[in-house]
């Protein structure tokens, strides 16, 4: 977003991330505008790298990738951010490319922020077109057994899977 002249995206609100992505996504142009990824000499190797994930699974069928899971995830901005992404490089729910992104809630914290993520999501239009009435959540039990221990991190994802479906 600093490339774009708009700010630092890690410094804005998820209400902000939010607006902009689905901005984003609503629009008919690519986010960015270039023959050749490599010509962002200013992008940290991270964002060239990722660009060209997402390049090299544009050229793949969507079929033979499975679906895309965000390890970590912790908001629904997470989730828009993967689907921006993807159009970037042609990968769309209306053209059939489009993966399946996956949130994988994990650490204790995000067990229970999930469904409020699953809500946000769902009340998002754009996103519940592009799904087509279809999410896939995964719930992780390592991290969230560390931070909390075995007993309240199963306790944990027997809540948030409760909620979650209930949501749906």
């Amino acid at each position: 977003t600093r490339h774009l002249g708009i700010g630092s995206y890690k410094e804005w609100t998820e209400e902000a991330r939010l607006s902009w992505l689905t901005s984003e996504l609503s629009s008919k142009r690519p986010l960015l505008r270039f023959d050749n990824i490599d010509e962002y000499v200013n992008f940290d190797s991270t964002v060239i790298t990722t660009l060209k994930t997402f390049e090299m699974a544009s050229q793949i069928r969507s079929a033979d990738l499975g679906a895309y899971v965000i390890s970590q995830a912790q908001t629904a901005s997470d989730v828009l951010a993967v689907m921006l992404l993807q159009k970037q490089f042609g990968m769309t729910s209306s053209k059939g490319n489009m993966m399946r992104v996956v949130p994988l809630f994990e650490t204790l914290d995000d067990l229970v922020n999930a469904p409020s993520v699953l809500e946000t999501l769902f009340s998002i239009p754009l996103y519940v077109g592009a799904v087509k009435g279809r999410q896939e959540v995964m719930v992780g039990y390592s991290d969230s057994a560390k931070d909390a221990g075995r007993l309240a991190a199963c306790w944990a994802q027997y809540n948030s899977q409760e909620k979650m479906a209930k949501c749906a």
